[in-house]
């Protein structure tokens, strides 16, 4: 009963590490984008509107990647967890 109750559990943590990689592929991708696009506006963009959309993008940006960081570092450990549970679920493991 355990070994079967490990799998379905490899199955769900396996398919939840694939949608929060494909996540947070999306996510850099689309940032790109957007930063591109802002470096693009920010090149003509002046004036005191300019200054405090500049401060917020700073603050949105760095927000951004502290999710990312945060992201990568929830799939590190997901990945620590498969291993070991992959390890206790094979014959004569753990």
């Amino acid at each position: 009963m355990a070994t079967t109750d490990t799998r379905i559990l490899l199955i769900g943590l396996r398919a939840y590490q694939k949608h929060l990689e494909r996540h947070l592929q999306v996510l850099k991708t689309e940032f790109n984008v957007l930063e591109s696009r802002w470096q693009a506006l920010n090149a003509v963009y002046t004036g005191e509107a300019a200054d405090e959309f500049k401060a917020h993008w700073a603050i949105t940006r760095a927000r951004f990647q502290e999710y990312q960081d945060r992201t990568a570092r929830i799939l590190d450990m997901l990945k620590e967890r498969i291993e070991a549970l992959e390890e206790f679920d094979r014959p004569g493991g753990l």
